[in-house]
């Protein structure tokens, strides 16, 4: 007899959202305050232990070999393993200039203590061999992007960088978990990152409504300029490439004279860790636009591969306590390099011709993967207009959606049924906003 699977994370913590919720309404009812309901027991379901930390790894293996993860919780005073940074960027030298920076994911959950371990790893470098600015690919402030969690989420972690105004982050869905209406915006803003990295507005284009921070396009170096974008569906400009919010891509990277030009984003538009739906909508032309490499998150391992001749990574390492599998998973065809044994963070640098990007571990003293590109030349922006492609040509069809939207169909290389899943369980994974901290 084929064993019961046990429930997700997502759904073991929705249940018990509205056990709290459920409690919260029978004591504020009689005092007519259901908003102050749904705050007081979300505020209290983000200090909640969640009961599949418990369990090291097995949501559904039965029937999903590709949805397993373990559990790491690290210790309060761990220390991580001095990496050797001299095996980074060897023979890369100031011509004249040499950039020097760290990209984190999925970082931002300050209650299991790994992410503290990642950044005393990334601080370290700092202090080493200074870093000249921090991008991060999503997920900076679990579980749901309060204003009350940002200062253990973020603050105690990376403040001297936001301080400086040389951390660069992206919105990742659970920075989507505070939102506040506002005029236009169909599913309002995420007000708590917005506010806390407001110098991202001065970089954001002008448009109506306003960006605000949400995706923007920043020169820290003159050897790199950012080009940070929202990949969530909430997004108000849209997120797939005929997009508002493409379109702006597009002409950003047609006008930037940078040697290199990196985009980064939460969802990995291809990767071989499932545990969550890959960002199909995300898999814009970004080489025909003249991007030289693109970075994302979500999930909860490492991989970098080659598509099209271009390099893109998977970076979730940051302190997140899951740890995706990647070995039941079918291999996503150009993947060159996997890990996910421990957590960890990427150090780049570069100078005008070379980008080397290592991947150190906080137990390893030597890198994981290094990857040495050199700078592309002669890249002529495409001329014609990008259609998404069938697989998610009905999500794609109105941007943003105004109802609860299912996530794209599968895209043609899933692993689909024959890994024991029909498309919808696979694929289609809508959000319950009743849970979501949605402020008036």
């Amino acid at each position: 007899m084929m064993p019961a699977a046990l429930p997700s994370r997502s759904a073991a913590r929705a249940h018990r959202t509205w056990r709290l919720i459920a409690g919260a309404v029978v004591a504020l009812v009689a005092l007519g305050s259901i908003d102050l309901a749904f705050d007081l027991a979300l505020a209290q379901e983000d200090d909640q232990p969640d009961s599949s930390q418990d369990r090291s790894a097995d949501e559904s293996s039965a029937t999903c070999p590709c949805c397993t993860y373990r559990t790491v919780v690290c210790e309060k005073d761990e220390q991580p393993v001095k990496n050797d940074l001299a095996a980074c960027g060897k023979g890369i030298a100031p011509d004249p200039t040499l950039v020097r920076f760290a990209v984190i994911g999925d970082f931002g959950y300050s209650k299991y203590k790994c992410e503290a371990v990642v950044s005393k790893m990334v601080q370290a470098w700092h202090q080493q061999q200074p870093l000249d600015f921090v991008v991060t690919v999503g997920d900076d402030n679990y579980n749901s992007g309060k204003q009350t969690t940002i200062k253990r989420n973020i603050a105690d972690h990376y403040d001297n960088f936001v301080r400086d105004k040389k951390f660069f982050p992206t919105l990742g869905n659970h920075d989507w978990g505070t939102v506040r209406k506002e005029g236009d915006y169909v599913w309002g803003t995420p007000y708590p990152y917005l506010d806390y990295f407001d110098y991202l507005k001065q970089y954001s284009p002008n448009a109506q409504p306003p960006v605000q921070g949400r995706y923007y396009n920043v020169q820290p170096s003159p050897l790199v300029e950012l080009f940070g974008l929202d990949s969530d569906y909430h997004e108000q400009d849209g997120t797939c490439c005929n997009s508002k919010q493409a379109g702006w891509l597009r002409g950003a990277l047609a006008a930037s004279k940078a040697p290199w030009k990196l985009v980064y984003f939460h969802h990995p538009p291809y990767t071989t860790a499932r545990e969550d739906a890959p960002g199909a909508w995300m898999r814009w032309p970004f080489k025909q636009w003249c991007a030289t490499s693109v970075l994302s998150g979500h999930e909860h391992a490492y991989e970098r591969l080659e598509i099209e001749g271009m390099p893109y990574f998977v970076n979730g390492l940051g302190g997140n306590p899951w740890l995706y599998d990647q070995k039941g998973c079918a291999v996503q065809p150009g993947s060159q390099k996997r890990f996910n044994g421990a957590h960890g963070a990427m150090l780049v640098v570069a100078n005008s011709r070379e980008m080397e990007f290592c991947l150190y571990s906080v137990k390893q003293k030597a890198p994981v993967d290094v990857y040495r590109q050199k700078v592309p030349q002669g890249c002529v922006p495409a001329a014609a207009d990008c259609q998404p492609s069938p697989a998610v040509a009905s999500y794609c069809a109105m941007q943003p959606p105004t109802s609860e939207p299912d996530e794209p169909a599968c895209p043609t290389d899933w692993p689909g049924p024959a890994q024991g899943r029909t498309a919808a369980s696979y694929c289609a994974v809508p959000i319950d906003h009743k849970s979501r901290n949605r402020e008036q």
